[in-house]
């Protein structure tokens, strides 16, 4: 039942499903834009809709989160979709960087297409599990029944008999949102658009220069392979935000960006989920130590 509607009977269908998703993510990315300071944004284009997806998520959630827990859920929630409606006002800045960031994925894709064919029809394989109801059991028994519970009590509130309700849960916020709108089903859409992201973010990642094109292509085609990362990927799962998370945190330090951008990211991923720490603890010191005795090196 945890996958049906907060107070319905019926799950969702895919068609219904996958809109509200993709509404969520918009309003979160356009939301990233209110939220970051101009003078603080990369110089590069293409980086900051990721960035911005990072902080929105990481905003929206946090947000959700604390209003919840200290309001109400309801009032958590009218106030994520006044945000993400403010958000709007960037929609300009937004669809500008959208092309720019279109125009150069497709430009690597483009080069290579034969592996390109390849890396998209391996990510077309989650498209059966995202078709199907919520049948995972982390999903069903806490990441979706810990939302509707909240959901349920009208807050959010502190449940002792699952070690999972106590730690953060910046990601769960986000699929309340989508489990109060349209059932359970939203949050496997959610968790496959933040995969999505994190392949952009890795082919952003390792293309470096004209030799490293074939590269690009071939590192998320070998992520999305991957038996952990395919099957998780169409589930309701939360892993894939925080590889978002800290994949957005080592392209922003690649670039130079402001460390208080990469410091945000990080906090995205530790608010999503706390077996990030190893990855943010490697992150910091890999930036600091650079820095450190190569500055510039980044």
């Amino acid at each position: 039942m945890v996958a049906m509607l907060p107070f319905g009977t019926d799950p969702v269908p895919p068609y219904i499903a996958l809109p509200i998703a993709a509404i969520l993510l918009i309003g979160i990315s356009l939301l990233g834009y209110r939220v970051i300071p101009s003078r603080w944004r990369p110089l590069q284009a293409f980086l900051t809709l990721p960035l911005a997806a990072s902080v929105g998520m990481t905003t929206v959630g946090v947000v959700v989160w604390t209003v919840g827990a200290v309001i109400g859920t309801t009032t958590a929630i009218l106030l994520a979709v006044a945000m993400m409606v403010a958000g709007l006002t960037a929609a300009k800045m937004w669809w500008w960087d959208v092309r720019v960031l279109a125009r150069r994925v497709s430009a690597l894709l483009r080069h290579n297409l034969l592996l390109a064919g390849l890396g998209l029809a391996t990510v077309a394989l989650a498209v059966p599990q995202l078709l199907l109801p919520v049948v995972d059991s982390d999903g069903l028994r806490y990441h979706l029944a810990l939302a509707k519970l909240y959901l349920l009590e009208g807050r959010v509130v502190f449940y002792p008999w699952d070690v999972h309700a106590a730690f953060p849960q910046a990601v769960e916020a986000v699929q309340m949102l989508g489990l109060r709108a349209a059932g359970g089903e939203v949050a496997k859409f959610l968790h496959f658009g933040a995969f999505l992201g994190a392949l952009v973010v890795l082919m952003l990642l390792v293309h470096h220069h004209r030799a490293s094109r074939r590269a690009a292509v071939c590192a998320p085609w070998f992520f999305a392979a991957s038996p952990a990362a395919l099957a998780a990927s169409g589930a309701a799962f939360i892993d894939f935000f925080v590889v978002f998370h800290v994949g957005v945190a080592a392209l922003l330090a690649r670039f130079r960006a402001n460390p208080l951008l990469i410091g945000i990211a990080l906090a995205g991923a530790l608010s999503s989920k706390w077996s990030a720490a190893p990855a943010v603890a490697g992150l910091v010191l890999l930036v600091w130590a650079r820095e450190r005795f190569r500055p510039g090196a980044l």
